[in-house]
């Protein structure tokens, strides 16, 4: 006799039986992220929201009746995958060759499940077998004669050459994985949706109410693939997409400046395309082809052909499509102010000049060294006090910061103002005999504007900033980190309340002589200046405890390079990458001559790779690998 207990138990699962026989798969509750498998052909299928769904449920159900015969409850065990055989063949029953192949996983677990309970005596049904994908009759629509084709001339360029807005149609297999397809549901699938609402195909290029209605009947029935291979190119499917415009060659020295121009690329021009147009003609792939990562690649043009026409914005690629004449207005996010539009109209109209050297530079150094001409030490001052206040907001929203001001630094910070002055002082101090050490013009600022200091007390705090102004992590093994970027110049310092000045003098005198030696040019390296901070502190504390593994980290970070130039090509982190660039510097003093040729030059404002070629003969990539392949490093 059953104890109450048990009782119970039974009537529970007798219950849940009896409505998985009712209602099929939902007895069991669908959680975790929707399904997917692959076929034998190695594409990638994906069901309609509510097979996923219901494929979930039956595995699940799969599973507790699994539970249920090992507890010995075969009866209930038998009962929950009858209810799963009714609902995968309801399902099976007039699908295509995609929702079959879904089906097929769940389906094989459900037959072992079956084969056991009936070798137990069980009371189920004849398992039928799913219907052969290979005998359904081939759709009518076809993806290789129709509908590749049609994707290739109308979205090839944005979606088949390139990955623009995260999706990609370069192959069926990467269309299948994109999620812009509910199979066998042309109404919830966003690529309808897309061409139906006018948001694609970009530019003049529009998907005619024929190919529309193609595309919706070849998703209706399944979205299937009737090629050999489903990884080869969507555009050998298709027809050949029209090569790229090319661009005339440009005449360098016809766009020297000539002292008349009123707009300046680097000051008024450089500064709206970086602020504007580098998330899709800077970073990553560049949309078009257009690479405006500098003059030089900005120049070159994109699939339309010339960017600009000097002396001619009227006929210029680039504003026609700022100003949206013929032609989907750029950037996407929203149309330019009319000034911005004008200053590059201006500037193209004048001939589109600029100085000779910066048309190699990035764009971003190309700004810097822009804003550092055209102001003199008190406007730059005026710009950095602004800059470092906003980035303080950035940081910390709801932290009032202390502040106080010395000869060249800009110190907020919190604790009180008198620590701020205390710590004002130590970084002025340290700036003395940073200079002293690199043997700066006397007079001169320190920094041009001078640097901000900012001083939290707090890890987290410290940790903040990272996040919030400079993305990034920041590893517990620093407590410090520093930026010169046109408008901006600082140093971010971990100094907490307990600490003595003592502890975190390296380490600020460091990110000084860094920032000091970037001031010299905008065109030095991070990796050359902080390689130049790290020999400096060398010279400055030559007995402190706290260098005396310095050469020794210095190796080990050369050491964990794959090229002798990771570090110059941003293949290792920021801290490794000074580390490296320590162990650089250290080598160039081999020829003192050299060396102190390249310091002047920097100095003078002669390009970096320009004044390293001139100084020791080659090039710094080149200098990297003969160090190498000398076992210098």
């Amino acid at each position: 006799m059953l104890n109450g207990g048990t009782t119970m138990r039974r009537l529970f699962l007798l219950l849940l039986i009896s409505l998985a026989v009712s209602w099929g798969p939902s007895v069991n509750t669908a959680f975790g992220q929707s399904d997917s498998k692959t076929t034998t052909d190695g594409s990638r299928v994906l069901a309609p929201t509510d097979l996923r769904g219901q494929i979930k449920q039956w595995q699940n159900s799969i599973r507790d009746a699994g539970k249920l015969f090992k507890d010995g409850q075969v009866e209930q065990s038998a009962a929950l995958i009858g209810a799963v055989q009714k609902g995968v063949l309801g399902a099976a029953k007039g699908s295509d060759k995609k929702k079959i192949r879904m089906l097929k996983p769940v389906y094989l677990k459900l037959a072992r499940a079956h084969k056991l309970l009936a070798s137990k005596g069980a009371n189920l049904s004849p398992l039928q077998p799913l219907p052969d994908p290979a005998a359904i009759a081939v759709t009518n629509v076809s993806f290789v004669a129709q509908i590749a084709p049609m994707i290739v001339s109308k979205c090839g360029n944005c979606h088949v050459n390139q990955e623009r807005g995260g999706f990609s149609a370069a192959s069926f297999m990467a269309l299948d994985q994109s999620a812009m397809i509910a199979y066998g549901l042309p109404e919830q699938s966003r690529i309808v949706e897309v061409i139906e609402n006018g948001e694609m195909p970009k530019g003049n290029l529009k998907v005619t109410p024929e190919e529309l209605r193609l595309l919706k009947a070849w998703v209706a029935e399944g979205a299937n693939f009737d090629g050999k291979n489903p990884n080869a190119s969507l555009a050998s499917f298709g027809p050949r997409m029209p090569k790229p415009k090319k661009a005339p060659v440009v005449d360098l020295a016809s766009m020297a400046l000539t002292g008349k121009e009123t707009i300046s690329f680097a000051v008024d021009v450089a500064p709206i395309l970086l602020d504007n147009c580098a998330e899709c003609h800077i970073a990553g792939r560049q949309s078009r082809n257009l690479n405006m990562a500098s003059l030089a690649s900005l120049l070159q043009g994109g699939d339309s052909g010339a960017a600009l026409t000097p002396g001619n914005s009227g006929t210029s690629e680039i504003v026609l499509r700022l100003k949206g004449e013929g032609r989907d207005v750029m950037p996407p996010n929203g149309k330019l102010d009319d000034d911005q539009i004008a200053k590059i109209s201006k500037w193209i109209d004048e001939g589109a000049r600029f100085e000779p050297v910066d048309v190699s530079y990035p764009l971003d150094v190309v700004a810097r060294k822009g804003l550092a001409n055209s102001m003199d030490h008190e406007q730059m001052t005026a710009v950095r006090d602004d800059a470092s206040r906003k980035l303080w907001k950035l940081a910390y929203s709801d932290l009032e910061a202390s502040e106080t001001k010395t000869d060249n630094f800009l110190v907020f910070g919190t604790g009180s103002k008198a620590r701020l002055a205390n710590i004002g002082q130590q970084a002025e101090s340290l700036a003395s005999r940073t200079a002293s050490v690199l043997k700066s013009q006397e007079g001169d600022p320190f920094i041009k504007g001078k640097a901000s200091l900012f001083v939290v007390d707090k890890r987290y705090d410290f940790s903040e900033f990272g996040k919030m102004v400079e993305k990034r992590q920041f590893s517990r093994s620093i407590s410090s980190s520093w930026n010169a970027d046109g408008a901006e110049a600082y140093i971010v310092l971990l100094a907490p309340f307990s600490s003595e000045e003592s502890s975190y003098e390296l380490t600020l005198a460091r990110d000084l002589a860094a920032v000091h030696v970037s001031g010299w040019n905008p065109t030095i390296p991070r990796w050359f200046a902080d390689g130049m901070a790290y020999w400096t502190v060398a010279k400055m504390f030559k007995r402190n405890k706290a260098l005396v593994n310095l050469d020794r980290s210095a190796a080990s970070a050369v050491a964990q390079m794959k090229k002798p130039d990771d570090f110059i090509s941003g293949k290792i982190s920021a801290d490794q990458a000074a580390l490296v660039g320590y162990q650089f510097v250290s080598s160039l003093q081999s020829n003192s001559r050299s060396f102190k040729r390249l310091l002047k030059a920097l100095r003078e404002k002669e390009g970096f790779d320009q004044a390293f070629e001139q100084s020791y003969g080659i090039s710094p990539k080149e200098f990297f690998g003969k160090a190498a392949d000398n076992k210098k490093w």
